[in-house]
């Protein structure tokens, strides 16, 4: 009987399946948000549109940031004094944490 050690294969496998996994909710994420903007609340939050187009995703070693770089967009998240917030971010990864999810688990389990 002979043993091989494939550890690091496996290894190597999972660390690029998260990765990938990581890549593909942050894409998930944004067309939720886009998505959110869009039909959330009744009516568009848009009036150049420079704010769904800004929505964007950055994965960071073990983590994916998602969200706007556009100085006004937590105004318009949290709202003012003059206007109630919308928050499109919050709502939407909420909403959609179920797909988020399963876009994460069909990426995990890619290779075994």
């Amino acid at each position: 009987m002979s043993f091989t050690d494939n550890s690091g294969k496996v290894k190597d496998q999972v660390a690029n399946n998260v990765k990938a996994a990581l890549a593909a909710m942050g894409i998930e994420a944004v067309g939720l948000i886009v998505n959110q903007m869009e039909r959330g609340y009744g009516s568009p939050i848009w009036q150049s549109g420079d704010l769904q187009r800004d929505v964007d995703s950055d994965p960071q070693g073990d983590v994916v940031n998602v969200g706007n770089s556009l100085e006004y967009a937590p105004f318009v998240h949290e709202g003012t004094s003059r206007m109630a917030g919308r928050p499109y971010i919050k709502d939407a990864i909420m909403n959609g944490k179920d797909r988020l999810k399963q876009v994460a688990e069909n990426e995990l389990k890619k290779g075994f």
